[in-house]
């Protein structure tokens, strides 16, 4: 770390080797010794081995009885132990602390974790987005491989200050003391990551790189060395970049750097600061032919590694090729998509028959399905407009997450949603990169009582509102995400599909509702489910952006007052679920009234003479778009 000027970024990295980490444990007045779960007596051969284990790297110390340890530390306090079987290794086991215990706000006995705040422990993260952006920015014939760090919170270790909030109960008058982070800690996390993102950097001030983490996960990428000089100066601008806008960022427990902006509006988040560049190491040591084609291989990553005492787990070891698997999804670097591998799918697929088996479950149990269904939208963007139902079950539990309770109607048929999909030919996701992003000027509003409106650089296009549109659940949010659906569909019938569309309104329920992909108003939820079809279907998609209200040409439209008819957008057909409750203001028809008219502007009229004025204004334009229609069909 002196080496490189590193002490600096990472004050605290070097005392926690050295000394351990202090992580805030609090003081403890009085011994806390809850039971252990049943799983540690169930698993009691695997519970000896994995203790045997601890003795002999001497993480463990022990066993003390109460009064002993009391007599040498002072009053302690244990966490509940239990043991799960790791998911896809047959005889392998993870030994859990839980340091939330007890769960409960008002115990007399808080929990370890409730008094560290984790947010203090940050580390670099490589999000999905992360992935993407650098795939996105790699030369072709570049290459991945995937390394782990054998048990790494465990490699990390503890300020004797802080071990009487990590004794481990053995026995029933047995305790060890756990010298090291465990997998339940708040901060274990963040504390390790900090050093692992040190590490990083050392390997990255060396040459070797761009490298991606997630945990103890890492993926390590090599590129063409005829592709160098290119994709260095890349490098160089990004970090000008970071530094012009503010270098490191902190956000709850995660370091990020603001690279700049995409086109589409998203801000380019990488985990490092680019400031060291990618270097030739070919001649370093000797590799075969197809090694020297690129910058650098595994033996120079293990030659740095070993200087630094990184354990590698060898077994889980992905040597360098295009398709690399990272954060539960596939990568492929050539074909530049990501897929849901067959192993998660059958897994998803297992876990929704299981949840559909049962009529009610606990908190725990719709946090574990929506989480998996979630990570799969990183696949299917469409799957975020069928998890509200899930979402909303979630908000229900309040303080009796542990009560079951029934989910909200039609979760089934969410879910039957998901369970198609799954069950469909494996499908690869583009991975989403830089853009273009055409904007045409195009904006859509609507108003409470009277229309919708979209115009289109000096274009426009209007409907009015029909009928019993303010029931089950549809209101003035509704009326604005269907606004936006038209203004979308008119986007690909003038400019056709395969485009990426800049879209404006005033309405941040469904400006920052399609963001996410999903709103909690099932009405405008639906109408986002359709927009979802829509891009699959015809590979358009739409960026929309926030504008205020006065700066919106498409609120004269959705009121009424209408442009000239050579200025008159092109129809386009109304979805089914649509036509009861929304009219083209093109059509030369008698228009049934509202029972509840109202507008958000002109105030200064009556309900009756803004009616009657909007009346007379579609009347006026259907009749010309009519006359323009049979003079074309003459001539």
């Amino acid at each position: 770390m002196l080496k490189y000027n590193l002490v600096h970024k990472y004050p605290n990295v070097l005392s926690t080797l050295q000394n351990g980490a202090i992580i805030g444990v609090p003081h403890i007045e009085h011994t806390f010794i809850p039971p252990n779960r049943p799983s540690v007596a169930h698993y009691a051969t695997q519970f000896d081995t994995i203790l045997q284990h601890e003795y002999s790297t001497r993480r463990h110390l022990g066993p003390f009885t109460k009064a002993h340890l009391e007599a040498t530390i002072g009053p302690f306090q244990t966490s509940p132990l239990s043991i799960i079987p790791k998911p896809n290794k047959p005889g392998k086991f993870r030994l859990v602390q839980d340091f939330s215990f007890p769960h409960s706000p008002t115990s007399p006995i808080p929990s370890i974790n409730t008094h560290i705040d984790s947010s203090i422990y940050p580390c670099t993260w490589g999000t999905f987005s992360t992935m993407a952006l650098c795939i996105a920015r790699l030369p072709p014939g570049s290459q991945a491989a995937a390394r782990d760090e054998s048990e790494a919170y465990r490699t990390i270790p503890l300020h004797p200050s802080q071990w009487n909030g990590t004794v481990v109960r053995v026995g029933d008058d047995a305790f060890n003391l756990d010298t090291c982070l465990s997998f339940g800690l708040a901060p274990s996390a963040g504390i390790y990551g900090a050093c692992a993102d040190a590490a990083n950097d050392i390997l990255r001030a060396e040459g070797i790189g761009p490298i991606i983490k997630w945990v103890d996960d890492r993926v390590f990428f090599r590129i063409p060395k005829t592709a160098l000089a290119e994709f260095n100066t890349t490098r160089t601008h990004l970090h000008d970049q970071i530094v012009l806008n503010g270098a490191r960022h902190h956000h709850g427990g995660r370091w990020w750097y603001h690279a700049g902006n995409l086109p589409d509006g998203r801000i380019i988040q990488c985990d490092e600061d680019m400031s060291f560049p990618i270097k030739d190491l070919s001649s370093a040591s000797s590799r075969s032919a197809h090694d020297s084609f690129f910058t650098y291989n595994m033996d120079d990553i293990n030659r740095v590694a070993a200087h630094l005492g990184i354990p590698w787990e060898k077994s889980k070891d992905i040597p360098f090729g295009t398709v690399i698997r990272y954060i539960g999804l596939e990568w492929d670097i050539t074909q530049r998509t990501v897929a849901l591998p067959d192993d998660k799918r059958e897994k998803y697929k297992a876990a929704i028959s299981e949840w559909l088996s049962r009529t009610t479950h606990t908190l725990r149990e719709v946090q574990s399905l929506y989480g998996k269904l979630l990570h799969a939208c990183h696949v299917f963007p469409a799957g975020r407009a069928y998890l509200t139902r899930l979402e909303i079950f979630m908000g229900n539990f309040h303080d009796t997450p542990f009560q079951p309770r029934t989910p909200p109607k039609a979760t089934h048929a969410d879910l039957d949603w998901w369970t198609t999909r799954l069950f469909s030919p494996s499908v690869a996701h583009p991975i989403p990169g830089p853009i273009t992003l055409h904007d045409h000027n195009a904006f859509s509003d609507a108003s409470s009582g009277m229309g919708l409106g979209i115009v289109v650089g000096e274009h426009w296009r209007a409907w009015r509102l029909i009928g019993d549109w303010q029931s089950q659940g549809r209101d003035i949010g509704w009326a604005e995400a269907v606004a936006f659906e038209l203004l979308a569909r008119t986007l690909i019938t003038l400019y056709g599909p395969d485009s990426h569309f800049k879209c404006h309104g005033d309405n941040t329920g469904v400006v920052e509702g399609w963001w996410k992909g999903s709103s909690k108003n099932s009405q405008t939820n639906d109408v986002f489910r359709r927009l979802h079809d829509v891009v699959e279907t015809t590979g358009a998609h739409f960026h929309t952006r926030y504008v205020p209200s006065q700066h919106n040409p498409a609120d004269e439209p959705s009121r009424g007052i209408l442009g000239p008819p050579h200025r008159l957008l092109p129809p386009i057909p109304l979805p089914d679920s649509l036509r009861p409750f929304v009219r083209d203001a093109s059509e030369p028809t008698a228009w049934p009234r509202h029972p509840n008219p109202s507008l958000k502007h002109h105030k200064q009229r009556s309900d009756t003479a803004r009616r009657a004025f909007f009346d007379r204004e579609l009347e006026r334009i259907g009749e010309e778009v009519c006359a323009a229609t049979a003079t074309q069909d003459d001539a």
